[in-house]
């Protein structure tokens, strides 16, 4: 029997057949809510049918009661309450988890008032401390909704995120396809927003095996193979979403899918057409779209609407069209009672009034949302938010501020993961790195530490040597002067203007007095460690409003080794040259400082170079037969980026490949305790067959 075509079960055959009706609603009731727990909305049709031939359905228990209110998408929420309250009374704890979870689903169902959730969620908490009163399938339907609440209501992806992922972990123990299906498509999109690039890999890697069985139920489906496409339009491979939503949307149950599912899966097929630029086919789906018979009071199925309009038009070419409908966007979102398409459609404003030329519209825009999308977990729309800013920066001829938002940007995202776009051509985030960066293409720019007067120590703590003379407290003239060079550094340590430094340093002083404070600690910074009559050394140039380190008597350990990394592996690395790069990296940029955040971007952007660096050698390691000497880098790359899955992948390959499984294990359990401690995730499919490895080869 499949799910898509369901024939009654030879058990009810067999009741029909002995005319036991008693029999047949018996065993409906204690089957069928485990099938509407799975979403199997055909198979509850189909068997409900011959019971309102056998009897009145007045009489009906409470369990089919629910079950016919269930499967009529006309039901209300008053109808779910007055069943929800007659299971309490009648002391069935799995029909009151499916009534709760069936009345928050007519309230989202409805797209409108969403406040009304909250009651609901209330229930949700109180049916979910029932613990084994419920069956697994119920607590994992109750999971299922809190984590939709906790998105859709409240705009929380962080709390989401762990609803969902206990929602799967249910799944997965109820043997249930339907649900981890469903699990998995809900997962995609707080992963996505969160801007987890190598969970979202693996993810779908373990999701799309899930797609088109027989065992998953058609609303199951359809909502993984909806969130598939999507991840994968999002991943560059548009054509493959566009292809499995075409399928979908030709299937002949599809129509009698619910208006919201059709209408985002259409939405999702909009997205993919329109990061093709097949624009003429776009348009004809965006009036299929409005002309769905989403009812007007339905406010957030209609904001999602506008939404997708506006990306649409935005990656069309038309701004303009863009903010109509992304304010559209905003007017319906704030009537249905949820953030969330507030806070996803900002950005396409913002991107919208950048291509306007209204730039100074879009970085106030910008500005303002940075901190809300990273307070509810949207970091993925805080990061793409620095790299807009950044090329705002740019337009305006201020590198040093694009530099820092640049640096922000990398900061956001989690350690090696590439730095996202959206509604921007694939070559967006290069050509603004050209930009920001001009001199990582012209090789060495600053001064070896054995040939420089002037050496400034930054991995760790700061440390300055003039002429060979440590500089210590006692010899720095005031906070703001150390303050200064740090910011320096953390900026590229070129041309740097007044203005940022003001900015940055003085941020509560008015223009006048930090233009003074900046000039005193100029003159002060320059003095450090002088002194005796001597000359001082010209370290620190100053010209046209803007301040620079001398590259040709400068070392700063930072800057040289950002820049003879880029030329050496933009150069072919040799294992002797970059492994003495590598070891210039004796910790974290500034360990000890933590609030000033262009610091801590900064610190974020040099480790993520490092672990490259990490990787870079070792793959030049094991092309020349000499895998063994990467073994000492990958083990430090590990105290610096300790969640980082490939790195453990490397160690553990490497370990095996030298013949030492029992090192390879314990490398696996470190893996799996970081990732669980830390960030509360498994290890990915790779780790998991290393170990298998490691633990056969014994």
């Amino acid at each position: 029997m499949s799910d898509r075509n369901p024939d009654i079960h030879p058990s009810f055959a067999s009741y029909l057949k002995e005319k036991d009706p008693v029999a047949y609603i018996r065993e409906l009731c204690e089957q069928g809510l485990g099938w509407w727990f799975e979403m199997r909305f055909p198979e509850i049709a189909c068997h409900l049918g011959p019971v309102m031939d056998l009897q009145d359905p007045a009489s009906l228990p409470s369990r089919l009661l629910f079950l016919t209110a269930a499967i009529d998408p006309a039901t209300q929420e008053a109808t779910y309450d007055e069943l929800f309250n007659r299971f309490s009374t009648e002391n069935d704890h799995e029909g009151a988890a499916a009534a709760c979870c069936a009345g928050a689903a007519a309230v989202w169902g409805s797209g409108s008032a969403l406040e009304r959730l909250s009651s609901w969620e209330r229930r949700i908490e109180a049916c979910l401390a029932w613990d084994n009163r419920v069956s697994d399938l119920a607590r994992a339907s109750l999971l299922c909704l809190r984590g939709q609440i906790q998105h859709a209501r409240y705009g929380e992806i962080k709390e989401a995120l762990k609803s969902y992922r206990e929602f799967m972990a249910l799944a997965e123990r109820s043997e249930s396809r339907s649900l981890m299906a469903f699990s998995a498509g809900l997962l995609i999109y707080p992963v996505t927003l969160m801007g987890r690039r190598s969970e979202l890999d693996a993810l779908l890697l373990s999701a799309m095996p899930l797609c088109d069985q027989p065992r998953v139920s058609p609303f199951c489906d359809a909502y993984l193979q909806m969130s598939v496409s999507l991840a994968l339009s999002l991943k560059g491979e548009a054509a493959q979403g566009e292809q499995r939503l075409k399928q979908l949307a030709a299937q002949p149950h599809f129509p009698h899918l619910p208006p919201s599912l059709q209408l985002f899966t259409l939405g999702h097929l909009l997205m993919t057409l329109a990061f093709q630029h097949k624009n003429d086919e776009a348009q004809a789906l965006a009036e299929r779209m409005l002309n769905l018979g989403i009812p007007e009071g339905h406010a957030f199925f209609n904001a999602y609407a506008h939404n997708c309009l506006a990306e649409a038009a935005l990656l069309a070419g038309a701004p303009s069209k863009a903010l109509a409908h992304a304010r559209e966007s905003i007017d319906r979102g704030r009537a249905s009672g949820s953030p969330i398409p507030e806070l996803m459609v900002n950005l396409i404003i913002a991107q919208a009034q950048i291509d306007l030329g209204e730039l100074d519209q879009a970085q106030a825009l910008l500005t303002t949302w940075i901190d809300p999308w990273l307070e509810k977990g949207f970091r993925f729309h805080a990061s793409i938010a620095h790299l807009e800013l950044a090329g705002i920066q740019v337009k305006k001829g201020i590198t040093e501020k694009a530099r820092q938002h640049y640096e922000q940007a990398l900061a956001i995202i989690p350690q090696q993961e590439r730095l996202p776009h959206l509604h921007r051509p694939s070559a967006f985030t290069q050509a603004l790195e050209k930009q920001i960066y001009p001199a990582n293409g012209e090789g060495h720019c600053w001064t070896g530490a054995a040939e420089a007067p002037i050496k400034v120590l930054t991995f760790g703590e700061l440390l300055l040597q003039i002429n060979d003379r440590e500089i210590y407290d006692r010899d720095w003239y005031g906070s703001s002067t150390k303050a200064l060079l740090k910011t320096l550094i953390a900026l590229g340590g070129k041309k740097i203007s007044y203005e940022v430094l003001c900015d940055l340093l003085w941020p509560d002083a008015d223009g006048d007095a930090a233009a003074r404070n900046l000039k005193v600690a100029i003159h002060r910074l320059k003095k450090t460690g002088h002194d005796s009559p001597d000359p001082v050394v010209p370290w620190l140039l100053v010209k046209h409003k803007s301040v620079s380190l001398s590259g040709v008597l400068c070392h700063v350990d930072s800057l040289y080794f950002e820049a003879e990394l880029s030329h050496v592996l933009g150069n072919g690395a040799d294992i002797a040259g970059l492994a003495a790069l590598l070891d210039l990296y004796r910790g974290d940029f500034l360990a000890n400082d933590a609030s000033e955040t262009w610091i801590v971007g900064r610190r974020e952007a040099l480790r993520k170079q490092y672990i490259h660096g990490v990787t870079s050698l070792h793959d030049v390691c094991l092309k020349e037969g000499q895998e063994p000497l990467a073994v000492p880098y990958l083990e430090k790359g590990l105290e610096y980026a300790p969640f980082q899955e490939a790195l453990y992948e490397r160690l553990m390959a490497a370990h095996l490949g030298m013949g030492y499984p029992s090192k390879a294990l314990l490398i696996y359990r470190r893996a799996e305790e970081a990732l669980r401690d830390g960030l509360d995730v498994r290890t990915g499919d790779a780790l998991q067959s290393l170990a298998a490895q490691a633990k056969g080869s014994y």
